[in-house]
Parts: structure tokens; sequence; C-alpha cells
């Protein structure tokens, strides 16, 4: 599947949107861990290619905690990664 694809099966024009609507959790070396709101709820997934859908969640919150956890489990990590999203994201409804 190519990023436009994935996209337009989440309801989203293009990718460009699609990314213009999510909040990046995580960069790591070169890939984002994004949040994403949707008719369906809150989409978790990643930028690399091709793109993945992750899980689905009912808000903000407990889709970024999904990745965090992900991310520190698999890469090992022995203190909290810093977020981007709590660099960027400042309260409030989407």
């Amino acid at each position: 599947m190519t990023k436009e694809q994935f996209a337009k099966e989440y309801g989203f024009e293009s990718y460009n949107k699609l990314k213009a609507a999510s909040t990046s959790i995580i960069v790591d070396r070169g890939v984002n861990y994004y949040v994403t709101p949707t008719s369906n709820g809150w989409m978790a997934w990643i930028d690399k290619d091709p793109v993945n859908s992750i899980a689905w969640f009912e808000n903000f919150e407990i889709a970024q905690t999904f990745l965090v956890a992900t991310f520190e489990k698999f890469a090992g990590l022995p203190e909290p990664f810093p977020l981007v999203s709590e660099t960027y994201y400042v309260g409030g409804d989407y």
C-alpha cells in the first residue's frame, strides 16, 4: 500500500492532509510515530514505508500512551524517551 492509498483508506484526501491532521508523538531515526483523529476513533500509526496502522483508541491520551509504551518496550530504553507531543501539543479538544 502506498502512502497516498493509506491516507485515502482512512478518509483523507492526501498523505499530506493526513500528516497535517496528525500529532507526532515520537521521532526516532527519521521515523515518526503519529496519533490522528479519524471518524473511526484515534489511529496510532508509523510513517515508515509502507505505512502501518497500529491500533485504534477512543481518545488521544490512550493512543499516545500506547505508542510510548510500545516504543519503550521495543527500544529497550532505560529512561523515558522525550516526546514530540509534549513539546508541541497544548491540551484541548481535537
